[in-house]
């Protein structure tokens, strides 16, 4: 039996349950891998957001492609679902233990080959926030970097 898992950092907000179900089943099928929820979405799906968190969301997005993120826009969003086996193949080669691991699991889904989809949905910043744009940027930073790092030295040692 495939079964799907289900990770989730913050809180489920209105309207999101709907789509997890419907994507559920989906991955349960074996028709995605992987599924995640972005919170950078396309203009016809609401955002509402701190003028500063929206600048530095665009930021990180920008860095997180410049350092080889290619199928997903928003990597820190909350909501993320996947197959079984899949969640295990990644969760348990993943070394980032900081807010940055959601990076790390996608660079190692691309590098894998797995599917990705990314389903908009409605989001508002909620205060009170973890992450801190100038305490925790930083070290998101390197923590991303050391990732690609050891993906790196993964694929060389899986073909060496």
């Amino acid at each position: 039996m495939n079964l799907s898992r289900f990770f989730i950092d913050r809180p489920i907000f209105a309207g999101v349950l709907s789509v997890l179900i419907l994507l559920g089943g989906a991955i349960s099928l074996g028709l995605l891998p992987i599924a995640e929820y972005p919170e950078v979405v396309p203009p016809s799906v609401v955002v509402r957001a701190r003028p500063h968190r929206r600048l530095s969301g665009r930021v990180f997005i920008a860095i997180t492609r410049a350092l080889g993120v290619r199928q997903v826009v928003d990597t820190q969003c909350g909501f993320k679902l996947f197959r079984g086996g899949v969640a295990d193949d990644l969760f348990g080669a993943l070394g980032t233990e900081g807010f940055a691991f959601d990076v790390e699991l996608i660079l190692r889904a691309e590098r894998r080959g797995y599917r990705i989809a990314e389903v908009p949905v409605n989001w508002t910043d909620q205060p009170g926030s973890k992450v801190g744009v100038l305490k925790d940027g930083p070290r998101m930073l390197a923590e991303i970097v050391a990732a690609r790092l050891r993906i790196a030295r993964d694929a060389r040692g899986a073909r060496g």
